[in-house]
């Protein structure tokens, strides 16, 4: 147990040499907590977790797109690295008004919470949907919170085809679910 607080306590100053243990502490430690799934990715923070996720996802997305075990081309390795398509496509999430998702540049783009936080930094044009706001207690405002939910996802689904045209794709097999959100 000693050995474990040791390990956890001095995680910050691993580096780039961890100790032979690290790599067995974590997965005794994070796979217990997150039963069928085989693998876990230690980020910095949580910005980096989003971003990491965010690349996840659209790597993912083109993976299923375009089919396991396929070359690029050279034209999606030539255009990727001047920021165009087809290497660099042109892909969206959507994000919510309110929402806090970081500071850095990508999670900026999903970030809805405060100016301060966005003011001077160049974004990404990706779509921003109103949240549902219910009316408490919710079982007597069933019909209003009902109405709420739908009008959301009528303009969710709004924004998506919107964004279609634009030619900037939504990730639709792509989904990043919020475990708690803070509500206004």
């Amino acid at each position: 147990m000693l050995k474990t607080k040791k390990a956890l306590v001095n995680r910050p100053a691993l580096g780039v040499f961890p100790g032979e243990y690290w790599p067995n502490k974590l997965k005794s430690v994070l796979l217990a907590v997150s039963p069928g799934l085989p693998n876990v990715t230690t980020m910095m923070c949580g910005s980096c977790s989003n971003e990491n996720a965010y690349k996840s996802m659209f790597i993912t997305y083109r993976k299923h797109q375009r089919g396991e075990n396929v070359d690029f081309s050279e034209s999606e390795n030539n255009s990727c690295m001047i920021n165009q398509p087809p290497g660099s496509p042109h892909l969206s999430l959507l994000s919510f008004h309110g929402a806090f998702h970081g500071r850095t540049l990508a999670t900026l783009a999903t970030t809805h919470s405060k100016a301060i936080h966005k003011l001077d930094i160049p974004s990404l044009d990706w779509p921003i949907a109103s949240f549902p706001k219910y009316k408490y207690p919710l079982e007597e405002n069933i019909k209003e919170n009902k109405a709420e939910d739908e009008k959301c996802l009528a303009e969710v689904e709004d924004l998506i085809e919107k964004y279609n045209k634009k030619g900037h794709s939504s990730c639709r097999n792509c989904s990043r679910a919020d475990t708690v959100r803070g509500r206004r």
